[in-house]
């Protein structure tokens, strides 16, 4: 049991520092990742507990509105989460790279869990502005581009074409969302109260 728990931590910050390798565009990267039938486990384990992470946090800080949006935000997970592997399975099917897959799976599931502890770390601290939001978008494309360029070892075209479809499954994903969890303006108003509630001064 301590060996796999070594493993487990070990997989952990491996996969920290190819993220960070990620941000700083690193040929290197690559080598930081468990592309493996184990990895790509760990993985999805990753981006489970950022799912739930996500969902928790506002219920422990007794966010207004959020108790009833729970198995929305667990679906919406799912939905998005169902499209953008479908839609990179697609086209990289398509661009004859269907070796690339798990690797894509694998290296987007950690940058997502790391993403999404440090933004949740720095709203908990106060410092959700809207700076901080285009940071990290900034940081999110630079991620997304690098993931093709230095992961999946894609042609500057074919990045494009992969960056393109993956732009189109999170639209799709947003209207399947809308279509199927419609919001009602008192919903939509308490979950703004909320979030305000929970904004620093």
């Amino acid at each position: 049991m301590p060996e796999r728990s070594n493993e487990i931590w070990n997989e952990v910050a491996s996969a920290a520092r190819g993220v960070v390798a990620l941000i700083i565009g690193d040929r290197r990267a690559n080598g930081y990742f468990d592309f493996s039938d184990r990895g790509l486990v760990g993985s999805f384990i990753a981006f489970l507990v950022v799912a739930m992470l996500n969902t928790a946090v506002p219920l422990l800080l007794g966010v207004p509105g959020v108790s009833g949006t729970v198995f929305r935000a667990t679906a919406t997970v799912l939905i998005v989460l169902a499209l953008q592997i479908g839609a990179a399975a697609l086209v990289l099917r398509q661009l004859k790279r269907p070796d690339a897959l798990v690797p894509y799976i694998v290296v987007d599931n950690w940058a997502t869990f790391y993403l999404t502890i440090a933004t949740t770390l720095l709203g908990l601290v106060g410092m959700g502005s809207e700076l901080v939001f285009i940071a990290t978008g900034i940081v999110i494309i630079i991620i997304m581009v690098n993931i093709a360029r230095l992961i999946l070892t894609l042609t500057p075209w074919q990045i494009a074409s992969f960056l393109v479809v993956q732009l189109i499954s999170g639209v799709i994903a947003l209207f399947v969302i809308s279509a199927v969890f419609p919001l009602s303006p008192e919903q939509l108003a308490e979950l703004t109260t909320g979030a305000g509630a929970t904004r620093a001064p």
